[in-house]
């Protein structure tokens, strides 16, 4: 329905409706069905922003349940790397959160710092992608990873843009831009915590976290 172009508000009142909670591990099956059905990978790319907003559609009860169900079932110790990478997630967070503070703001100087800051991100996404993704190819794991990684290069593309160029004469115009690019890094970091690293921890074995601890 959202592919045919169907209004976000009136799936997601359906969504919330019919489905008390859906597991992770069904989103990426139904994601790796839209692949193999011939779904071209531009279109499932588009739906993976959408589907996060589904997830952000769930009631307080529904998220609280699903927190403490992770938490007793992703726990892992400190040093991990998926405790390395959730720790960068969080720092990562906090400079998007000042970033949307001072746009607002209209605060330009600010608002370019931040921005050439957070190119930095390309560090944070390759270490998914050329450590943990190939890992779970090796599984059989090929959907996610597609999707993620080019949703990963969309964005690397936009902030670099916007590093560059962002200035006092166009700031009304980019301004919609820096928003959006700033939103969906904040989407990733919530389909990596929530659909990415749990898929992870499913299914790498621990001669595998041990390699992508060395490599990290």
């Amino acid at each position: 329905r959202l592919n045919q172009g169907e209004d976000l508000e009136s799936v997601r009142a359906d969504f919330i409706r019919d489905f008390e909670s859906v597991s992770v591990h069904d989103i990426v099956k139904a994601e790796q069905g839209l692949i193999d059905d011939g779904l071209p990978m531009q279109e499932v790319q588009k739906l993976c922003d959408l589907h996060s907003a589904l997830f952000h559609g769930k009631t307080e009860a529904e998220l609280w349940a699903e927190e403490e169900q992770q938490a007793a079932g992703n726990s892992v110790p400190e040093g991990h790397p998926v405790d390395v990478l959730r720790r960068e997630n969080k720092a990562l967070e906090k400079r998007i959160d000042h970033a949307l503070a001072v746009l607002k703001e209209d605060n330009i100087p600010a608002l370019s710092d931040d921005l050439k800051t957070l190119r930095r991100v390309d560090v944070l996404y390759s270490k998914k992608e050329s450590i943990l993704m190939p890992m779970l190819l090796h599984h059989g794991i090929t959907g996610p990873n597609d999707v993620m990684w080019g949703v990963d290069d969309e964005i690397k593309a936009e902030v670099a843009r916007l590093a560059q160029t962002i200035n006092s004469e166009n700031f009304s115009a980019e301004k919609p831009a820096v928003e959006a690019v700033l939103n969906r890094m904040k989407e990733m970091i919530y389909k990596e915590e929530n659909i990415f690293f749990p898929l992870c921890l499913e299914h790498l074995t621990k001669e595998e976290w041990l390699d992508a601890y060395r490599d990290l």
